[in-house]
């Protein structure tokens, strides 16, 4: 997956093939992709397709290009930016609707809240790369689906657990061990 996500950045360098956010075809495997490019511990970009992937190839690769160039919350990643940025790809397994929101794990699970038009997600690791507890981390995903950042507890929001694995490489890395010179 980090060689596809790579190697759809530097495509879409080379030959900027898209204008503007891309979807991808639907299917009903009922597992998701979240694509986050990151500067040290500063965010460049975050996209993901949460569920109902045809294949995560093309999730990967659609959300790579998104998350570099679409991402509407950050500056565009700059070709020179890109080489030193590191990649953190989550595989997102089959949401289940949870009582509370302090009923999950953040070393297993992602949480998404719903409420009307209002929709988040956040990776469990954040917690931990962030230090935070667990009521800040539910600020963060009330702040971002546009929610008071302690209506948290409200009965009528709706939260889901997703099982989660991680794992976050250096484009550096990838490039060099995986990708001839001559393609970037």
């Amino acid at each position: 997956m980090f060689v596809i996500s790579v190697k759809s950045i530097l495509n879409e360098f080379k030959y900027n093939n898209f204008s503007n956010f891309q979807e991808i075809e639907y299917g009903d495997k009922n597992y998701g992709i979240i694509i986050r490019l990151k500067n040290e511990k500063i965010d460049r970009g975050c996209i993901g397709f949460i569920k109902n992937l045809k294949t995560f190839e093309e999730a990967c690769r659609v959300a790579s290009i998104n998350a570099a160039f679409f991402d509407n919350r950050y500056k565009n990643i700059t070709r020179k930016e890109f080489i030193n940025l590191e990649i953190d790809i989550t595989i997102l397994g089959r949401w289940e609707k949870i009582e509370t929101p302090i009923s999950w794990d953040p070393q297993k699970n992602s949480l998404m809240v719903k409420y009307l038009n209002h929709r988040s997600i956040l990776q469990g690791q954040i917690m931990d790369e962030y230090n935070l507890n667990k009521k800040s981390f539910l600020k963060i995903l009330m702040r971002k689906a546009n929610l008071a950042l302690n209506s948290w507890k409200n009965p009528k929001y709706n939260y889901y657990k997703a099982y989660s694995i991680h794992k976050t490489l250096k484009v550096k890395k990838i490039i060099n061990k995986y990708i001839p010179k001559n393609n970037w």
